[in-house]
């Protein structure tokens, strides 16, 4: 899991520097590290969650890149749940967009400004638990595969 919370200027600002680093840094380092493309998602709306995985190496982990972004949980306080209309104020705000709030060098927040990142992060956590838990089984799955297709071969060689 990659959580990328570093700055973007702005809100609609593409999330994917940090990610292309990492994979850079595999490469440069042999490590398995599924290939980043990014041009499926230009000139899209920022999501909360992408799912990098390279469906042709079983080995290679899946990557699930969290962007802090503040779309759904302006209507949901948790998923599923709406917001009352006093719960939208709290709400209701924008990441990078006000360099002075929340931006990367500020190390001070307001108590409410605090809370609006913890509960933004549960929130985005909380909204793809389904996805969570679906790339945690396909990575059982490869690995119990793996397993069984390397016993089988083990039991089949010639002695």
């Amino acid at each position: 899991m990659s959580f990328d919370f570093t700055d973007r200027k702005k809100d609609s600002n593409d999330p994917f520097k940090t990610i292309l680093k990492a994979e850079a840094w595999a490469r440069k380092h042999d490590i398995k590290f599924p290939k980043i493309n990014i041009e499926k998602y230009k000139g899209r709306k920022v999501q909360e969650l992408y799912i990098f995985e390279d469906e042709k190496d079983p080995k290679c982990p899946i990557i699930m890149h969290f962007v802090l972004v503040n779309e759904e949980f302006r209507t949901f306080k948790s998923p599923g749940v709406k917001r009352s209309d006093s719960e939208k104020e709290f709400a209701n705000f924008t990441i990078y967009d006000d360099q002075s709030t929340f931006h990367c060098t500020n190390f001070q927040y307001s108590a409410e400004n605090f809370d609006r990142l913890s509960q933004l992060s549960e929130f985005l956590v909380l909204n793809s638990i389904e996805d969570i838990k679906a790339c945690i089984s396909k990575s059982i799955n490869n690995k119990q595969e793996r397993k069984l297709t390397g016993r089988q071969r083990h039991k089949t060689a010639p002695l």
